[in-house]
């Protein structure tokens, strides 16, 4: 019983969480390069008509910035005064992007830029690229993620996580492995100074 509810719990949070318009960004440092990968939808309704931009594909963590397009630049809309809370994620000045797959997003300390003609609350993704970088290169601050971009009006968010490397996942299983152990030991020892 404790397990079908535990599994009812779990369907009805993931159902409840995709009604709410939003965008994960996902940062990952792999095979020598760092990613940021990204999906998802925003009501941008509640923020005025966009503008035509032009969005070149990089990032400034000191200023808050990740324009997620082609380095050599694409077409887009902007919405100026979108963003009701930003997040600085790290040091680093402007870095420009290596290569750029999907649809452009951008996101700053006051406005985002979306594809051209984009409908409101319908899906987009894709990637960028740093080839040759590390967090540590780019000035990217990726232990105090997750940072969190608010869309005025609507409350949408857009979220920059950063996804652990895989030898930290194997340290954390190593030790949640170390403490079950313990934990087993202990009892059988408890148990056998009972009786």
């Amino acid at each position: 019983m404790r397990m079908f509810l535990a599994a009812f719990v779990f369907l009805i949070c993931l159902d409840t969480a995709s009604t709410q318009a939003a965008i994960l960004i996902q940062m990952q440092e792999t095979a020598g390069n760092v990613v940021f990968a990204y999906s998802g939808s925003l009501d941008v309704s509640g923020v005025g008509s966009p503008g035509l931009s032009f969005s070149f594909g990089g990032i400034t963590p000191s200023g808050g910035d990740i324009s997620l397009a082609s380095p050599g630049g694409t077409a887009t809309e902007i919405y100026s005064a979108a963003i009701a809370t930003s997040q600085i994620f790290g040091s680093g000045g402007r870095a420009p992007g290596s290569q750029f797959l999907g649809d452009p997003l951008s996101v700053s300390s006051s406005a985002i830029t979306m594809p051209r003609n984009y409908v409101n609350n319908s899906q987009i993704s894709g990637s960028l690229t740093f080839q040759g970088q590390t967090f540590n290169s780019l000035g990217v601050d990726n232990v105090s993620a997750p940072y969190v971009w608010t869309v005025n009006g609507s409350g949408d968010t857009i979220t920059l996580s950063a996804v652990p490397e895989p030898s930290s996942i194997a340290a954390c299983f190593l030790l949640i492995g170390w403490f079950a152990v313990r934990h087993k030991r202990r009892h059988r020892s408890l148990g056998t100074m009972v009786r």
